[in-house]
């Protein structure tokens, strides 16, 4: 009988394994959300935020696309400027101090809403706020109580670098301005990794969790250790 019970039981666990294995069985994981630029963290945290998502638009001729990511809406209130003008001072302070320069094209204002450019490299940031007036009367300007809600967008561009070794070894870079959580390499013998940004004295360090792989950079040399090794040394950037 206790045969029985245990053949029973292996029987039903290979059936269910069987069954999780086929197409459509699995439960679905839950996509993760797109992130907005390391830089805007830790988010302005007198408002709650919701997730971010996908963003694309047009000024002029140029067409954007990045991430976005919207707060709650404050409502009722009658002087707007006492909610976006302390998240403006927060990012201009903050993201003026990681290098980022004002774009005055970028820039946008009026009676309901506006928003403030910033530029380093090829990405940008945005900054934004808007109004929703919940009384405008008839031949006459908007009046509050107001209902404002802010915004942030950041539209990141990788800058690609090629670092020639010793022992004719090469590596590509890749790296991204305003949001650098990882870097991203091709190494001459095949090899495509990601590498997150590690804790670092001087210069970038990128390292895997068990630092079993280091790639080093510090304005135009680099290399490369994994594990006691170097296995990539010398390296200097080459010539656009």
């Amino acid at each position: 009988m206790k045969n029985t019970t245990i053949f029973a039981f292996v029987a039903i666990a290979i059936a269910a394994g069987i069954w999780y294995m086929l197409p459509g069985a699995r439960p679905a994981l839950a996509p993760q959300s797109p992130r907005i630029a390391q830089d805007l963290y830790p988010l302005y945290d007198q408002i709650a935020w919701g997730a971010s998502a996908p963003e694309s638009f047009v000024i002029g001729t140029t067409t954007y696309a990045g991430v976005s990511i919207t707060s709650d809406t404050i409502g009722t209130t009658m002087d707007p400027g006492n909610i976006f003008t302390p998240f403006e001072q927060y990012y201009d302070q903050k993201l003026k101090g990681l290098g980022w320069q004002v774009a005055n094209e970028l820039a946008a204002g009026g009676h309901v809403g506006g928003q403030t450019g910033y530029r380093k490299g090829n990405s940008i940031i945005l900054t934004r706020f808007k109004i929703d007036y919940t009384v405008v009367p008839k031949n006459a300007p908007s009046e509050c109580p107001c209902n404002v809600t802010l915004s942030l967008f950041s539209q990141i561009i990788p800058k690609v670098a090629t670092f020639a070794c010793e022992n004719n070894k090469s590596v590509t870079a890749t790296f991204y301005i305003g949001d650098d959580r990882q870097v991203d390499l091709k190494l001459s013998d095949g090899r495509a990794l990601s590498v997150p940004r590690a804790l670092s004295g001087s210069g970038a360090r990128y390292a895997t969790p068990d630092e079993s792989f280091v790639f080093w950079n510090k304005g135009d040399t680099a290399f490369i250790t994994e594990g006691s090794a170097t296995t990539y040394s010398g390296c200097v950037l080459s010539e656009p």
